[in-house]
């Protein structure tokens, strides 16, 4: 089976780099396509190669992939309305990843995502990260940026969504294109095993991201133990343990027991949104706490966290993690 570096509009390259040299060779290719967009759209050509989007009161969705891989770099260029409109840097970026309903990645604003402040009112820059190329006047003020994650790629098993908003809260017309580069294959890497049954308090709320408008109910218990019973196979290589909450206190601490041993790390959630309450974060399980084994009993015990116990369910999942196939040892080539 072959990995290969895709992009939302499917430019592939074969296999993953595997020396100093095919890595530049890579991150050239990277620089190629990105320059290609720039000078398709100077040239007026984005409808036919790199269409621009605007999504009135949502985030423009860049890439929406389902499979398995880890995205590895990103290209985006913002428009504005009319050639005096204004192509807004206050729009997050927005990474989902495995259906997670919180973002996974989010930037404070559009340029630091490129690892920038105070928007992109300067000549062109670059890093070795990443870089803009300005705010330019052509048919209409825009600016376009690109991030390289290829020390710290955005893993996925089963899907992934790549979004921006228009403005601080999609608040401003805007329009945006771009590409997203990771490598992939098309198989689901990602089951649903078991999932516990909640009941409580009821509670409505939002979560962050792109659907923060669309309220949801839901039940749960509040410093309460919640135990789970998980069957496993010998395909799960990691167990995920996936817990909806309320994040309105924060710190956030349980202990995580397995069959009745408890693991030496904690579930710890650094949290505090009064406004947007709703939280979903994951815990995953060391492969040891699966070896040999064909259930599992999973027990979170709530704990004191900053003098205070604020540790919630309302809603828990277990996920099975499988292996992705061995990589072939092909040099990366653009088709």
């Amino acid at each position: 089976m072959e990995i290969v570096l895709k992009s939302v509009y499917h430019r592939k390259i074969n296999s993953e780099p595997r020396n100093v040299k095919q890595f530049i060779n890579c991150f050239q290719c990277l620089l190629l396509l990105q320059d290609h967009q720039a000078s398709a759209l100077r040239a007026n050509e984005s409808r036919q190669y790199y269409p621009a989007q605007h999504t009135e009161g949502a985030d423009s969705i860049l890439a929406d992939i389902r499979g398995s891989g880890h995205v590895i770099a990103a290209t985006v260029t913002g428009f504005g309305r009319h050639p005096n409109g204004r192509a807004d840097c206050e729009g997050d970026v927005r990474v989902h990843i495995d259906g997670l309903r919180t973002p996974s990645v989010q930037s404070d604003g559009s340029e630091s995502y490129a690892c920038y402040g105070w928007g992109f009112a300067t000549p062109p820059e670059c890093h070795m990260a990443g870089g803009y190329d300005g705010e330019v006047q052509i048919d209409h003020k825009n600016w376009s940026m690109h991030r390289e994650c290829l020390d710290a790629p955005y893993p996925f098993l089963s899907c992934l969504r790549f979004g921006i908003e228009s403005g601080g809260s999609n608040d401003v017309w805007m329009a945006h294109s771009g590409m997203v580069f990771y490598y992939g294959q098309d198989e689901v890497r990602l089951r649903l095993l078991a999932e516990a049954s909640i009941d409580g308090e009821a509670l409505e709320a939002y979560f962050e991201g792109d659907d923060d408008h669309i309220p949801i109910c839901a039940r749960g218990a509040y410093a309460q133990p919640v135990t789970l019973e998980i069957p496993v196979d010998a395909k799960i290589t990691h167990l995920i343990m996936r817990r909806m909450s309320d994040q309105a206190h924060g710190p956030q601490c349980a202990r995580v027991l397995v069959n009745g041993e408890a693991l030496q790390v904690p579930w710890y959630a650094q949290v505090n949104n009064p406004h947007k309450r709703w939280l979903e974060d994951e815990y995953v399980l060391p492969a040891r706490a699966l070896a040999g084994k064909s259930r599992l009993r999973v027990t979170l015990i709530p704990e004191a966290a900053c003098g205070a116990t604020h540790w919630n369910v309302f809603g828990l999942r277990a996920y099975g993690a499988e292996p992705i196939h061995e990589i072939r040892e092909n040099r990366p080539r653009l088709l």
